[in-house]
């Protein structure tokens, strides 16, 4: 019997992968589920659940919000819109977690009473609106008052 010469298995090709595309996220991005946002500076209203300025806590302070308001982002003030307060009294970074509202005082106000009503069930402090631009005056916000509530 003659041996029949055995065919060779192709020579393994090495694989290569390409690198996944990371998601760029923005500055002061706490590293999150839900990634910073960068909201347009351009008259939206928002209402502010909750706000986090003790550099030691906020990441977990900012988790807990974003867990208890589904559907809600945060952004850092200081390099959002001018409409919004960059620091506290104290001079610390502010974060805020937000929900989008609408156009309208009263897209505003109608959001505000359905997320105070969730605020008031966690013992959370009472949510507020605001508009995303860069003429109001930080200072300024829409509060349950201002709302006929």
């Amino acid at each position: 019997m003659t041996d029949v010469p055995q065919a060779r298995p192709p020579a393994a090709t090495p694989r290569t992968t390409t690198p996944a595309r990371t998601r760029t996220r923005g500055t002061g991005d706490l590293g999150l589920a839900t990634p910073i946002s960068q909201p347009a500076c351009d008259g939206t209203g928002i209402v502010v659940v909750g706000n986090a300025v003790n550099a030691s806590t906020r990441t977990a302070d900012i988790s807990t919000y974003l867990r208890q308001y589904p559907g809600s982002q945060y952004l850092r003030t200081d390099v959002s819109c001018g409409s919004l307060r960059d620091r506290d009294d104290y001079g610390n970074v502010i974060y805020a977690v937000y929900r989008v509202a609408g156009r309208s005082r009263s897209d505003i106000c109608s959001l505000r009473a359905e997320l105070g009503a969730l605020a008031a069930q966690l013992g959370n402090d009472a949510p507020y609106g605001k508009w995303l631009d860069n003429t109001t005056d930080p200072s300024t916000f829409i509060s349950p008052a201002d709302c006929g509530q």
